[in-house]
Protein backbone atom coordinates (compact mmCIF):
# COMPACT_ATOMS: atom_id res chain seq x y z
CA UNK A 1 0.00 0.00 0.00
CA UNK A 2 2.72 2.75 0.64
CA UNK A 3 4.48 1.61 -3.15
CA UNK A 4 1.07 2.70 -4.15
CA UNK A 5 0.86 5.87 -2.52
CA UNK A 6 4.71 6.98 -3.34
CA UNK A 7 4.18 6.20 -6.81
CA UNK A 8 0.61 8.18 -6.68
CA UNK A 9 2.60 11.09 -5.03
CA UNK A 10 4.86 11.01 -7.43
CA UNK A 11 2.41 11.18 -10.17
CA UNK A 12 0.60 14.05 -8.42
CA UNK A 13 3.74 15.88 -8.29
CA UNK A 14 4.69 15.71 -12.20
CA UNK A 15 1.41 16.32 -13.16
CA UNK A 16 0.73 19.50 -11.11
CA UNK A 17 4.79 20.58 -11.73
CA UNK A 18 3.64 20.41 -15.80
CA UNK A 19 0.52 22.10 -15.05
CA UNK A 20 1.97 24.75 -13.37
CA UNK A 21 4.98 25.23 -15.98
CA UNK A 22 2.32 25.40 -18.72
CA UNK A 23 0.56 28.28 -16.96
CA UNK A 24 3.00 31.43 -18.14
CA UNK A 25 2.87 29.83 -21.82
CA UNK A 26 -1.31 29.89 -21.47
CA UNK A 27 -1.07 33.72 -20.48
CA UNK A 28 1.47 34.56 -23.01
CA UNK A 29 -1.12 33.00 -25.98
CA UNK A 30 -3.97 34.41 -24.06
CA UNK A 31 -2.59 38.31 -24.37
CA UNK A 32 -1.17 37.80 -27.81
CA UNK A 33 -4.47 36.80 -29.00
CA UNK A 34 -5.85 39.57 -26.62
CA UNK A 35 -3.95 42.12 -28.47
CA UNK A 36 -4.03 40.85 -31.71
CA UNK A 37 -6.35 43.61 -33.59
CA UNK A 38 -8.80 41.61 -35.72
CA UNK A 39 -11.28 43.79 -37.52
CA UNK A 40 -14.53 40.99 -38.33
CA UNK A 41 -15.74 40.32 -41.64
CA UNK A 42 -18.90 42.11 -41.54
CA UNK A 43 -16.36 45.39 -40.81
CA UNK A 44 -13.57 44.85 -42.96
CA UNK A 45 -15.65 45.01 -46.15
CA UNK A 46 -17.24 48.21 -45.61
CA UNK A 47 -17.05 51.23 -47.41
CA UNK A 48 -15.02 53.38 -44.76
CA UNK A 49 -15.19 56.52 -46.46
CA UNK A 50 -19.33 56.27 -47.15
CA UNK A 51 -20.25 55.66 -43.52
CA UNK A 52 -18.14 57.95 -42.10
CA UNK A 53 -18.99 61.00 -44.63
CA UNK A 54 -23.07 59.68 -44.20
CA UNK A 55 -21.92 59.90 -40.31
CA UNK A 56 -20.91 63.66 -40.45
CA UNK A 57 -24.03 64.23 -41.82
CA UNK A 58 -25.79 62.83 -39.39
CA UNK A 59 -23.73 64.59 -36.70
CA UNK A 60 -24.18 67.99 -38.20
CA UNK A 61 -28.20 67.51 -38.45
CA UNK A 62 -28.02 66.59 -34.38
CA UNK A 63 -30.37 68.97 -33.74
CA UNK A 64 -33.05 68.07 -35.62
CA UNK A 65 -33.18 64.44 -34.52
CA UNK A 66 -35.33 63.16 -32.15
CA UNK A 67 -34.95 61.16 -28.98
CA UNK A 68 -36.23 57.62 -29.40
CA UNK A 69 -34.75 56.62 -25.67
CA UNK A 70 -36.03 60.17 -24.02
CA UNK A 71 -36.87 59.51 -20.71
CA UNK A 72 -35.21 55.61 -20.62
CA UNK A 73 -33.12 55.31 -17.23
CA UNK A 74 -30.04 53.96 -20.20
CA UNK A 75 -30.43 57.36 -22.12
CA UNK A 76 -26.86 58.36 -22.34
CA UNK A 77 -27.06 62.61 -21.35
CA UNK A 78 -26.72 64.69 -24.26
CA UNK A 79 -27.54 61.93 -26.73
CA UNK A 80 -30.26 61.21 -29.05
CA UNK A 81 -31.04 58.03 -29.98
CA UNK A 82 -32.57 56.59 -32.57
CA UNK A 83 -33.64 53.25 -32.44
CA UNK A 84 -35.54 51.46 -35.51
CA UNK A 85 -37.91 49.39 -33.09
CA UNK A 86 -39.03 52.27 -31.66
CA UNK A 87 -39.64 54.31 -34.62
CA UNK A 88 -39.17 53.37 -38.39
CA UNK A 89 -36.13 55.06 -40.26
CA UNK A 90 -37.31 57.56 -42.73
CA UNK A 91 -35.53 59.23 -45.52
CA UNK A 92 -33.16 60.93 -42.82
CA UNK A 93 -31.18 58.37 -42.67
CA UNK A 94 -28.63 57.97 -45.33
CA UNK A 95 -28.63 54.74 -47.19
CA UNK A 96 -24.60 54.20 -46.01
CA UNK A 97 -25.79 53.68 -42.57
CA UNK A 98 -29.10 52.04 -42.96
CA UNK A 99 -27.12 49.75 -44.84
CA UNK A 100 -25.47 48.17 -41.86
CA UNK A 101 -28.23 47.40 -40.62
CA UNK A 102 -27.57 48.88 -37.16
CA UNK A 103 -29.65 48.14 -33.79
CA UNK A 104 -29.88 51.54 -32.83
CA UNK A 105 -27.37 54.99 -33.48
CA UNK A 106 -26.29 57.12 -30.60
CA UNK A 107 -25.80 61.00 -31.93
CA UNK A 108 -23.78 63.17 -30.04
CA UNK A 109 -22.87 66.76 -31.48
CA UNK A 110 -19.20 65.78 -32.22
CA UNK A 111 -19.39 61.84 -32.68
CA UNK A 112 -22.04 59.09 -33.37
CA UNK A 113 -22.02 55.20 -32.51
CA UNK A 114 -23.08 52.96 -35.00
CA UNK A 115 -24.38 49.68 -32.89
CA UNK A 116 -24.05 46.52 -35.04
CA UNK A 117 -24.56 43.88 -32.75
CA UNK A 118 -24.15 43.79 -28.44
CA UNK A 119 -24.74 40.34 -27.87
CA UNK A 120 -22.45 38.22 -27.53
CA UNK A 121 -20.11 40.85 -28.24
CA UNK A 122 -20.31 44.21 -29.41
CA UNK A 123 -19.90 45.81 -32.19
CA UNK A 124 -19.79 49.62 -32.69
CA UNK A 125 -18.27 52.13 -35.39
CA UNK A 126 -17.16 55.47 -33.40
CA UNK A 127 -17.65 58.41 -36.23
CA UNK A 128 -16.65 61.76 -35.34
CA UNK A 129 -16.66 64.89 -36.93
CA UNK A 130 -14.03 66.56 -38.89
CA UNK A 131 -13.17 69.20 -35.82
CA UNK A 132 -12.45 66.44 -33.70
CA UNK A 133 -8.72 65.78 -32.78
CA UNK A 134 -9.10 63.29 -30.08
CA UNK A 135 -10.55 60.14 -31.23
CA UNK A 136 -11.03 56.70 -29.70
CA UNK A 137 -12.10 53.12 -30.32
CA UNK A 138 -10.57 49.64 -30.58
CA UNK A 139 -9.01 49.76 -33.99
CA UNK A 140 -8.95 52.85 -35.97
CA UNK A 141 -10.48 52.68 -39.58
CA UNK A 142 -10.05 55.62 -41.45
CA UNK A 143 -9.24 59.27 -39.37
CA UNK A 144 -12.87 59.90 -38.12
CA UNK A 145 -14.16 56.46 -37.81
CA UNK A 146 -13.31 53.52 -35.53
CA UNK A 147 -14.14 50.21 -34.74
CA UNK A 148 -14.94 49.63 -31.16
CA UNK A 149 -14.73 45.39 -30.37
CA UNK A 150 -16.27 45.12 -26.70
CA UNK A 151 -12.78 44.85 -25.04
CA UNK A 152 -10.31 47.86 -25.87
CA UNK A 153 -10.76 51.25 -25.82
CA UNK A 154 -7.58 53.52 -26.78
CA UNK A 155 -7.56 56.70 -25.06
CA UNK A 156 -10.73 58.27 -24.04
CA UNK A 157 -12.87 56.55 -21.08
CA UNK A 158 -15.46 58.85 -21.25
CA UNK A 159 -16.72 56.66 -24.61
CA UNK A 160 -16.30 53.09 -22.98
CA UNK A 161 -18.83 54.42 -20.12
CA UNK A 162 -20.63 55.92 -23.38
CA UNK A 163 -20.06 51.76 -25.28
CA UNK A 164 -21.14 50.42 -21.85
CA UNK A 165 -25.01 51.55 -21.44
Amino acid sequence: MIYILRGFKRWFRLISLSLIALVPLIVAIDCKMNSAQEIPPRISGLNYTNILTASRVMISNFHTYQNDWHGRVQAPKNAKVLDPEVRSWGPEIPDAIRGLHPIYLMIYEDRMLIYLEVFPKRLVLFAFAAQVQKQSGSIRLINGLWFFDGNRLNQNSEDKMIVDR
